[in-house]
């Protein structure tokens, strides 16, 4: 049964976690301004305790291999740049903005968990593949699967029958809330991507990564980041099956087989050292 549902209706439903944190947003505003100075971004971020301590455990881990330990986010944003602090705010304070889900609907921190190795194995293909913003991809990589977790926040009960439903059924996560919703995670992913005023790269990233094909980089690179996380069964944001490949998408990044082996086990590798670093215990 297709239930009647209005997706822009479900984000407006959402209040507060339809805008981003304060601290981001007062992040994003300074760092617009031409003059402004490493200091001031760091008093910003230090306004959050939880938010600086997530962010010096994230560049002082090996998802950056840094070979001195960084004790300031100053320090941090001399060394890794203001655009890519700015990004790894945005993905590790959203983890912040979704609480109080009922375990019985998802567990929360195996969704991070997958959303982390999304953005973990979407930078590691950006970077192999020599793309200009890696941190940006991570971004977009952990964002990706954001849409589901408005379901799971708005509509536990129709949450629970596409995930019962998914399990007893092979057909993909997406296909199912197509058929109970009207729509999928990824609609309403771009929705609530765009109320937080994301850019058109990380809203194309989160509205194409099962399709249609979208030819660019971006969410060629997502789509293949979600497919190792699922098949790696790093996390698990409710899907038992890994989604269905888009070939456009690996001919796309002119992956050949040989090379996906190495890099899937470097994922692993860097997942598995990185994790902790984003979810506290």
């Amino acid at each position: 049964m297709t239930h009647r549902l209005d997706p822009n209706k479900l984000i407006k439903s959402l209040g507060r976690i339809a805008s981003l944190p304060d601290v981001y947003t007062r992040l994003n505003a300074v760092m617009k301004r031409p003059d402004v100075s490493v200091q001031e971004i760091g008093e910003v971020v230090s306004e959050d305790p939880d938010l600086t301590a997530r962010l010096l455990r994230l560049v002082n881990s090996p998802f950056y291999c840094l070979s001195n330990p960084i004790e300031t986010v100053t320090r941090a944003t001399l060394v890794i740049g203001f655009d890519e602090l700015r990004d790894l705010a945005l993905a590790t304070s959203v983890v912040s903005q979704f609480e109080d889900i009922p375990e019985e609907v998802i567990n929360m921190r195996q969704f991070w968990k997958h959303s982390i190795a999304t953005g973990i194995g979407a930078r590691a293909i950006a970077k192999s593949r020599r793309f200009k913003n890696t941190e940006q991809a991570f971004v977009s990589g952990m964002l990706h699967d954001i849409g589901k977790l408005v379901v799971y926040t708005q509509l536990p009960d129709l949450a629970l029958e596409i995930i019962t439903r998914h399990q007893r059924e092979t057909l993909p996560f997406y296909r199912i809330e197509n058929d109970v919703l009207g729509f999928n995670h990824t609609q309403l992913g771009v929705l609530l991507a765009k109320a937080w005023n994301l850019p058109e790269t990380i809203c194309n990233a989160i509205q194409f990564h099962h399709g249609p094909w979208a030819a660019t980089a971006e969410v060629a690179i997502v789509h293949l980041g979600d497919l190792i996380a699922n098949a790696l069964r790093l996390g698990s944001s409710g899907e038992q099956l890994v989604p269905p490949l888009i070939p456009e998408a690996v001919e796309f990044l002119s992956f050949n087989p040989q090379s996906l082996g190495p890099l899937v086990q470097q994922i692993e590798l860097l997942y598995n050292e990185t994790v902790s670093s984003i979810l506290t215990t």
